[in-house]
């Protein structure tokens, strides 16, 4: 009868592949990776990221214009981690990041030195503005950060104006004595762009230059609130210098001083407010790369004068390629046709480690087939897609299957793009699939890329990793997001395809594989209980080292259980901590 029970499970297991109960032991304190029972929304992915789309708010009047210009990505460090380029009052960030280890991010609008922090990287965000339908004396920004620190440091990296007045040049400043009382009135709001080289007044009750002292200066002896302003051309990406005067004879001793910005369209793009105090006031900075048009607001209270207003400039930031975009904000200063990069990851590598036998469980030792990634979009200077190129290094190849690599592209909501993304391509391994869209095959057998065979997975069979690249030329209308769907698949069986969890498989697939052997069935590359076929690392440098052969990860890696056991909310840095005897090393 033992005979007889042991051949009928045997029959069984061959013929009925499908998948109907779990028969896994499960704990709620698991010591092996068979023990776990992971949620079914777990990506096993130690990175941070999202998709983000920002509305930029109050706007609609059309005040301020954004179009066409950047938003940033930044970190508790002011560090640049990604741009993008807003459109039609909105902009999209796809981000991943290396795991977060307590930092915090923000979007920060550097043409006005808006800063807000972000809550998540993903979902719908809405990017706040002072009121634009105040006077700036009045409008509320009580609950706005203006880091003007760290604007100043994307526009002018080097930080320091290391030029006197007499190197930038004459003073673009016409009557900045006031010895001469051509003050006109304009009660536009201050959003709207004066005539070039005359003083203007909103406030029809206003004063006009008076003699202080035996000098000549703009004094505001009324009660009221008056603004003075003047604009004049400029040059985009050119550093300037500011300095007046300023007294008083009341007890207010504040006066508000606003550098503004017009593109060439005379549409307000942005800001500088200059912080006053004693009798002197200075700025130095750098003009916005789309301005065409620079114009002063000075906000003076009853008692309050101003006197010798000097604004002096030079080119120091050439458009090199004469695609708009000046040199210091030009990734690509000698290519016309391109303008901005966009890095994925954001920052760092993504590493992607592969069981070869889905839709049946491997030994999980994740090396099968190991891949590092990283892409470079290219942008022109109107925020669309021009080019991409993609990097992949096979890490490790310690599987006997031969097995290829595809990367399908989709949209933010991981949905298949509507339109055709690419042209064509180059690369000595790479095509465009021939049987999905907006699909590549990065190689279609790992081993002919490697010039030696190595599997990097023992101490023997060893060696560098190989680097294969593609280019693509891209349709020039896209705009939007280009997210990578990295997938292996059996060179022998293109349906046979192996994804991360959640991602989902491309119409190429064989859809009948899905719900046999041990997948779950629900088309998401997991097990019943939540076991993957492929794991994601994105950090900064190549941190995981793959399992020997036939060593469990949990062997290798004994925070890896309670990182998967918690969804990831603990130990989310688990590759740092290794069993250096069961990882792969080539030293």
């Amino acid at each position: 009868m033992k005979y007889l029970a042991i051949l009928t499970a045997v029959i069984f297991s061959l013929f009925s592949c499908n998948k109907e109960e779990s028969t896994e032991v499960t704990k709620s304190n698991p010591t092996t990776i068979d023990e776990l029972n992971v949620s079914s929304n777990f990506s096993w992915s130690s990175s941070d990221e999202g998709v983000l789309h920002v509305n930029m708010e109050n706007i609609s009047n059309g005040n301020i214009s954004t179009e066409g210009e950047i938003l940033l990505l930044i970190d508790d460090k002011d560090k640049v981690l990604a741009r993008s380029i807003i459109s039609n009052s909105q902009t999209t960030f796809n981000i991943k990041l290396p795991v977060n280890n307590g930092e915090k991010y923000y979007l920060l609008y550097p043409n006005s030195a808006n800063k807000q922090a972000l809550t998540s990287l993903s979902g719908n965000v809405n990017m706040q503005f002072a009121p634009s339908n105040e006077d700036r004396f009045s409008a509320d920004r009580s609950t706005l950060v203006y880091d003007k620190d760290a604007a100043y440091k994307y526009f002018n990296p080097s930080k320091t104006l290391n030029r006197s007045l007499n190197d930038l040049g004459p003073n673009l400043v016409q009557n900045g004595e006031f010895t001469i009382d051509n003050m006109l009135l304009d009660s536009r709001h201050w959003t709207e762009l004066r005539d070039p080289g005359k003083w203007y007044y909103t406030n029809s009750q206003a004063t006009h230059p008076t003699n202080i002292d035996g000098d000549l200066v703009y004094h505001n002896y009324s009660s009221s609130y008056e603004v003075i302003e003047q604009s004049f051309a400029v040059l985009g990406g050119s550093e300037y210098s500011f300095s007046m005067d300023f007294g008083y004879t009341s007890s207010t001793t504040h006066l508000n001083l606003y550098l503004d910005n017009f593109n060439e369209n005379g549409e307000w793009i942005g800001e500088t407010y200059v912080t006053t105090s004693g009798n002197t006031v200075s700025s130095t900075g750098t003009i916005l790369n789309n301005a065409t048009s620079f114009q002063f607001y000075v906000g003076l209270y009853g008692g309050l004068w101003v006197d010798n207003i000097t604004y002096n400039s030079v080119d120091v930031n050439p458009d090199t390629d004469g695609d708009g975009v000046n040199n210091i904000g030009d990734d690509y200063p000698n290519d016309a046709t391109k303008a901005y990069k966009v890095l994925y990851p954001t920052t760092g590598i993504q590493t992607i480690s592969f069981e070869d036998l889905w839709p049946s469980k491997g030994d999980y030792d994740f090396n099968d087939l190991v891949i590092s990634f990283n892409a470079e979009y290219s942008l022109n200077a109107q925020g669309k897609y021009v080019a991409a190129t993609f990097n992949v290094d096979i890490d490790a190849a310690g599987g006997s299957i031969p097995l290829g690599l595809g990367i399908q592209f989709l949209d933010g909501n991981k949905q298949v793009h509507s339109q055709n993304l690419f042209q064509s391509i180059t690369g000595t391994y790479s095509t465009l699939d021939p049987d999905v869209d907006n699909c590549i095959i990065v190689f279609n057998n790992r081993h002919t890329p490697m010039p030696v065979t190595y599997t990097n997975t023992s101490t023997n069979l060893t060696g560098d990793p190989v680097t294969v690249s593609c280019n693509l030329e891209m349709n020039p209308n896209f705009t939007g997001v280009a997210l990578p769907n990295i997938f292996a698949f059996y060179t022998n069986e293109r349906g046979r395809e192996i994804h991360l969890p959640l991602m989902p498989s491309t119409p190429a697939a064989n859809s009948n594989l899905f719900g046999t052997f041990d997948d779950d069935g629900n088309t998401k590359y997991r097990t019943n209980t939540g076991l993957p076929w492929a794991i994601e690392v994105v950090q900064n440098t190549k941190v995981y080292q793959q399992p020997l052969e036939k060593v469990v990860i949990t062997e290798a890696y004994s925070k890896f259980i309670n990182w998967a056991n918690t969804n990831g909310s603990q130990d989310a840095d688990w590759y740092v901590t290794k069993n250096t005897s069961k990882v792969f090393s080539k030293n």
